[in-house]
């Protein structure tokens, strides 16, 4: 899973002098996407073939076929993806959420729906805040998802979020989750040409 997984957008600015967010953005989505769509027989077959059976358990095997599994979903999804196949991309997602019966599957489902901006992305945020309102931790997630998403609305979608009911600026997490995930996690929003992303944290 690890040797699978790119090298993350901030790693590769590392590497760069001087450093274009846009244009790194949009290499490191055509190359995903190159890799999902050249694979996409590969991908689909090892989801099918690692997707969870049996009762949910935690010891190092378990783990490591979760995290292969979770990340052919997400390869399989951006394969559908890039052909313009959303319906079969939030088919897949949709499912996975659906049968999940751990909070990693369903996470991975969301974050893949949130990278995606799948139409069942809103469908799904509610459902899985509704289960898990009463859970800090999960609320965490749930604030750090919608902080990853990377389109044009990112800003004001942060703006929305800090005036939620749940979001308290006196809680670490809470702000972690949130501006912290927004400033490290989502590279197109906080990255934005006018600089709205800077002016937010500031």
């Amino acid at each position: 899973a690890r040797l699978l997984e790119l090298p993350g957008r901030d790693y590769l600015a590392q590497h760069c002098e001087p450093v274009d967010p846009e244009r790194l953005d949009s290499a490191w989505r055509g190359v995903r996407a190159a890799l999902a769509s050249e694979h996409a027989a590969r991908f689909r077959a090892l989801y099918l073939k690692l997707r969870p059976e049996g009762p949910y358990r935690v010891d190092r095997a378990a783990v490591a076929r979760r995290a292969l599994c979770n990340l052919a979903l997400d390869y399989s999804a951006i394969g559908y993806s890039a052909i313009g196949d959303l319906d079969a991309a939030e088919a897949l997602v949709r499912a996975h959420y659906r049968e999940a019966d751990n909070l990693t599957d369903r996470l991975a489902a969301l974050s893949i729906a949130c990278d995606l901006a799948l139409p069942c992305l809103g469908e799904l945020m509610m459902v899985f805040y509704r289960r898990f309102s009463e859970e800090p931790l999960a609320v965490d997630k749930w604030f750090a998802l919608q902080a990853m998403i990377e389109d044009d609305r990112a800003v004001e979608r942060i703006r929305a979020l800090v005036r939620h009911p749940a979001f308290n600026l006196a809680n670490p997490n809470r702000v972690r989750a949130l501006l912290g995930t927004f400033a490290n996690r989502n590279y197109r929003g906080f990255h934005r040409p006018d600089g709205e992303g800077y002016r937010l944290l500031a």
